[in-house]
């Protein structure tokens, strides 16, 4: 009969086998998954979770040290799961796992530790989720025990401080800077498309970079702003083993404007976790003095430290300010002239700054044809003589000027004739009013 049915005696056969296959598959994962299962019965190996942080706020750093224990020592390095916690952020140690042994009641016990570091959002009631943790332990044998041990559940609170309960943004770590450089010194003397970089930087010891909130780059009037993107990265620290979380927010300013420029100050609140203490961050605001304001400030400030002597020695100084005030003016009288003449800009032919301001268009050197329209201009702003058209290109020269050079797209002949019409179709005279002695014989 079996010669008659070869092709059922062939399933029957393949059934067998895969049965028993699928069976010491079964059998074989039982006996790897309790291998380590009398050592943990006996109290031989353990794993624990222990919360280290006291004290704890919205965003502060929370340290948990993981152990794992036994009497025999293991093979390999422990491994720590992803752990996800709703309402905050995990951070795994950059260190290496620990390994230590030591003596207790007489038995040696060998110990592997890690640390995670949690950052909680918000107040309230946080769980750290039991998890497994491969385990390979030499016991003296060719087959080494293998299989896992298991955490409790573990759980700590975050209280929000009274202080914290009307503030929104804030950071928090044991120490905090915020501060704001340029790449030039605010000493020099600006003038009219000159641009500058602004960098905000923001650092944190003990916090993370997803917990650093954006800077909000203030409304400057009389400038152009052009603001990068934001640069967030963790630094950490191998000496102090501690990780700081550092921020830097980029911003290039062009002056439009000639006077006095201030750069106001910004502010960021931040909790210090070694005091328990709200404290804020406050920049230095920056002062720029673009065009003739300049010597206008500074003959102010003489005029005030006059005024302060004049007023601290009283009349032993009228005298000497009489004095003084004829020495300045016979001067400025037989000076007067050179002095206007060292004042009077030199002409601009305006036909050879055309022809250079296209060229520059031409070969894509966009920051010469933005030096070269202001020469064009008479070194005077020219907002008030563009359109929508060319006010739309003026910001796009002003733009590739500050760009990167794989992002810059060709500006056409015919968009730069367009600029160029509107700056010169109000022309003003090159050469500045001036005031004549010869008027008054």
């Amino acid at each position: 009969m079996n010669k008659n049915n070869p092709s059922k005696n062939w399933l029957f056969n393949w059934l067998s086998s895969l049965s028993l296959g699928l069976m010491l598959m079964a059998v074989s994962n039982t006996t790897l998954a309790n291998d380590l299962q009398p050592i943990i019965d006996d109290k031989q190996l353990a794993l624990s979770v222990d919360v280290k942080s006291e004290s704890i706020a919205p965003k502060q750093q929370v340290l948990v040290e993981v152990e794992i224990s036994s009497t025999q020592p293991f093979e390999d390095a422990m491994v720590m799961p992803y752990l996800d916690l709703k309402n905050a952020v995990v951070k795994k140690d950059d260190q290496q796992v620990a390994r230590s042994a030591r003596m207790l009641d007489g038995q040696k016990w060998y110990t592997q530790t890690a640390k995670l570091y949690i950052y909680p959002l918000t107040a309230g009631t946080f769980v750290i989720p039991s998890f497994d943790v491969a385990v390979v332990l030499d016991n003296d044998k060719e087959n080494p025990l293998k299989g896992t041990v298991s955490s409790e559940e573990t759980t700590f609170n975050v209280e929000m401080p009274a202080t914290l309960d009307a503030t929104n943004e804030f950071v928090s770590g044991t120490d905090a800077a915020f501060t704001l450089k340029t790449d030039k010194p605010i000493s020099d003397a600006f003038e009219v498309g000159e641009a500058v970089v602004l960098t905000y930087q923001l650092k944190v010891k003990n916090s993370h970079m997803m917990l650093l909130p954006d800077v909000n780059v203030p409304d400057i009037a009389g400038v152009e702003v052009y603001q990068k993107p934001v640069a967030k990265e963790n630094i950490f620290d191998r000496l102090s083993k501690r990780n700081t979380a550092v921020l830097n927010q980029a911003v290039t300013v062009v002056f439009q404007e000639s006077g006095k420029l201030v750069i106001p100050s910004q502010s960021i609140q931040w909790w210090d976790t070694e005091t328990n203490e709200l404290k804020t961050l406050t920049t230095d605001p920056l002062e720029f003095q673009v065009g003739s304001s300049s010597a206008l400030l500074q003959a102010h400030n003489y005029l005030e430290d006059i005024t302060g002597l004049a007023s601290k020695y009283g009349v032993y100084l009228i005298g000497l300010l009489v004095f003084v005030g004829l020495v300045i003016t016979v001067v400025m009288k037989r000076k007067g002239k050179p002095s206007t003449q060292e004042k009077t800009p030199a002409k601009i032919d305006v036909g050879v700054k055309i022809k250079q301001y296209q060229s520059a268009v031409e070969d894509q050197r966009f920051a010469e044809a933005v030096d070269h329209l202001y020469l064009i201009a008479g070194n005077r702003t020219f907002a008030d003589r563009l359109d929508s058209e060319s006010a739309t290109i003026w910001k796009q020269l002003l733009s590739y000027s500050f760009a990167n050079s794989d992002n810059k797209q060709p500006l056409t002949q015919q968009q730069a004739q367009i600029l160029l019409s509107a700056v010169t179709s109000k022309e003003l005279s090159s050469t500045p009013e001036g005031f004549d002695w010869r008027l008054n014989p």
